[in-house]
């Protein structure tokens, strides 16, 4: 991003006046923090930093939960410590998408449409668009919020963890669990189109030159947990949230299969 364009997406970023202030969010985060996955009331996180954006409440962070949850669950199966920040780091990681959302509403819904046509991921879309990506407003908010400068650049290279440095275990979890969810069912509203580049063969590898334990596994394993992963969190994801949210989301579907 150019300094113009950031000075100038600071500045409306600042001007938000629906977007908590940060300590009230990281209160409810501590103590979202001190409880075991499962029992996170995910519904009190999502009143405390969410509202209807043109993503949609539940959709965004069912994909956020999906990504802690496997982010987490790929920490554990790597050996990679810190569990806590690694579920952080997933459930933050698009917070860019709710800033977008709101500032830009009508160009970023045009940017779901023409990433769901392409079954792309929404950042390719984001840059031709917006000329930025959510990963790169997500940074300015978490900037604005003061979060963990490690807990920012998750945010902000989680889309190219390649582009870090120094590398981190964390981002590049994160990249791999945000991929698999869009992949599996657990994104926003469309699958990842089945090709190579897509494939989770192609979302693996980055794993095996960071984790030598991700050496371990072959095509079948890996696969295999990642799918397990993504259905553990979706099971999860159905019971957490409300049932009238659930409703909402059948009658939704309802609607676009007939």
């Amino acid at each position: 991003m150019n300094p113009v364009t950031y000075d100038i997406l600071t500045q409306r970023i600042k001007q938000l006046g629906n977007l908590p202030a940060m300590p009230a969010i990281l209160s409810r985060l501590c103590e979202t923090l001190s409880r075991k996955s499962n029992q996170i009331d995910v519904e009190k996180v999502v009143e405390q930093i969410s509202y209807k954006t043109t993503v949609g409440k539940e959709m965004f962070w069912r994909h956020a939960l999906g990504t802690a949850l496997v982010a987490q669950g790929l920490g554990h199966e790597l050996g990679v410590k810190g569990a806590e920040e690694i579920y952080l780091a997933g459930l933050l990681h698009d917070i860019g998408i709710l800033v977008n959302g709101v500032l830009f509403a009508e160009e970023f819904g045009d940017v779901l449409e023409e990433a769901k046509q392409k079954k792309v991921p929404v950042e390719e879309v984001e840059k031709s668009i917006l000329g930025f990506s959510h990963a790169e407003s997500g940074r300015i908010l978490a900037e604005l919020w003061r979060l963990p400068v490690d807990l920012s650049e998750v945010i902000e290279y989680h889309c190219q963890p390649r582009d870090q440095k120094p590398p981190s275990d964390i981002t590049l979890l994160v990249h791999v669990a945000d991929l698999a969810s869009q992949k599996l069912g657990m994104g926003y509203g469309y699958e990842l189109a089945s090709d190579d580049a897509s494939s989770l063969t192609r979302i693996w590898e980055p794993l095996c030159s960071r984790f030598p334990m991700a050496q371990a596994f072959n095509e079948e394993t890996y696969s295999h947990l990642l799918i397990h992963l993504v259905s553990e969190a979706d099971i999860l994801a159905d019971h957490v949230f409300t049932p009238a949210m659930a409703t909402k989301r059948d009658l939704h579907c309802d609607s676009h299969s007939r």
